[in-house]
């Protein structure tokens, strides 16, 4: 009887971890796909994105992107539409997403937010609804 009870105990154990090694393979794999798919849009794939859908349109002012941590950026006209693209390990873009303001670099003092956040790609100033809801829905 010991031994019956031993061999279910030891097979519940085995089962139980096997469980858990599928569950973290499925997350990290799903990690895995959404930050490769994210990589390989551009900063040039969403803005083409944005003048496509009409939130965009006239004069682009190429933005001083280091101010903020980032990559690069870019703003049009007076939509109040500012889109930076981020490295995501840097720790301006992990403190944007966790919801903090961040110091804009050579202005003590002064802040900024981000106003939606897809990927590495963060949007700032002051959007309508309609340019959160295109900048959310590029994929």
């Amino acid at each position: 009887m010991k031994r019956k009870q031993w061999v279910l105990a030891i097979a519940f154990v085995l089962l139980v971890c096997l469980a858990g090694c599928g569950a973290k393979g499925g997350e990290s794999d799903v990690s895995s796909a959404a930050t490769e798919a994210s990589a390989e849009k551009t900063l040039a794939d969403l803005e083409s994105f944005l003048l496509e859908e009409g939130i965009v349109s006239g004069e682009k002012t190429k933005m001083a992107a280091e101010m903020v941590g980032a990559l690069d950026g870019f703003k049009y006209g007076d939509f109040g539409v500012e889109v930076y693209e981020y490295d995501v390990n840097s720790e301006e873009y992990i403190a944007l997403s966790k919801g903090e303001e961040i110091p804009l670099k050579g202005m003590d003092g002064f802040t900024v937010g981000a106003t939606a956040i897809n990927g590495k790609f963060v949007l700032m100033g002051e959007p309508s609804q309609e340019a959160i809801d295109a900048f959310n829905s590029f994929k």
